[in-house]
């Protein structure tokens, strides 16, 4: 019996279409969060890096037509993202978020009359 594979790759499409392929590491540390993705073959024009309701988001053009989407952090509170950045060099894209800095509580004396 021979296979028709063109009919059977089509009822079933390939995964590698629909995602974009890369590998990720992230970490805390004791001064913020750092995310490492392994995801060569792009510009850093491709990438853009977002906060929107409190998630960190990365979009990723593939194409003219196509755009993946990838939450990166959900809990943003404890993190200054103004303060964040992002670096893409051979095809590894760097992502630094700080933790927030809390406000120092100081005593003042307040003068009674």
């Amino acid at each position: 019996m021979k296979i028709d594979w063109d009919a059977f790759n089509a009822m079933f499409p390939n995964y590698y279409d629909h995602k974009t392929i890369m590998w990720s590491e992230s970490k805390e540390t004791d001064t913020g969060f750092d995310i490492k993705i392994v995801i060569p073959g792009f510009d850093k024009e491709d990438f853009n890096l977002y906060e929107e309701n409190g998630v960190v988001q990365l979009s990723i053009k593939k194409s003219k037509d196509k755009t993946d989407v990838y939450d990166v952090l959900y809990d943003s509170e404890k993190y200054d993202l103004d303060k964040m950045s992002a670096e893409y060099k051979a095809g590894i894209l760097k992502i630094k978020i700080p933790k927030q800095i809390a406000q120092k509580k100081s005593r003042r004396e307040i003068g009674i009359s």
